[in-house]
């Protein structure tokens, strides 16, 4: 009976996950929609303007993405003006990512309209911001390595 309790919990859990995500999205969507961006592509362009001068690769590191997923939103952003692409000062052979200065006034707004939404739900919520960020860690921590464990064992299963 009580592994029962413990499924009914996880799957309570998982859904409440899912469901904060979609909300987030949502959250995230009615601001960026004016600009004519996904959340993902603002994800890669916060890192490159955080970094000042980065490389695919640092933008994947970051947000723990494959270049597979996130080459086509660089493009994109490339195409639609929000990044350039530039040689870099220190090393003339690489190719670094900066947010357009065209585009500056622009993502200073979107910082500007998330940060006001980012402090109605900090001050509104009733958990402390930093015992949920640790919580969420810890459950993406042990996530990561059951999906590490449930990889090695369908390898296995096929081998």
């Amino acid at each position: 009976m009580e592994a029962e309790h413990n499924g009914a919990v996880y799957d309570q859990m998982c859904l409440a996950i899912y469901n904060s995500n979609r909300y987030f999205h949502k959250l995230y969507q009615l601001i960026l929609e004016d600009y004519d961006l996904t959340y993902l592509q603002y994800l890669s362009i916060f890192v490159t303007w955080r970094l000042q001068g980065a490389q695919l690769k640092d933008i994947c590191d970051n947000l723990e993405l494959a270049s597979s997923t996130l080459t086509p939103v660089v493009q994109k952003l490339v195409q639609k003006g929000w990044l350039l692409k530039q040689t870099s000062k220190t090393d003339g052979r690489v190719r670094e990512l900066v947010v357009a200065p065209s585009k500056a006034h622009h993502f200073e707004d979107i910082l500007a309209r998330i940060g006001a939404v980012q402090d109605k739900l900090i001050t509104q919520s009733p958990l402390a911001l930093e015992r949920m960020l640790i919580e969420t860690q810890t459950i993406n921590k042990v996530l990561l390595q059951v999906i590490q464990e449930e990889e090695h064992n369908n390898e296995s299963r096929t081998n």
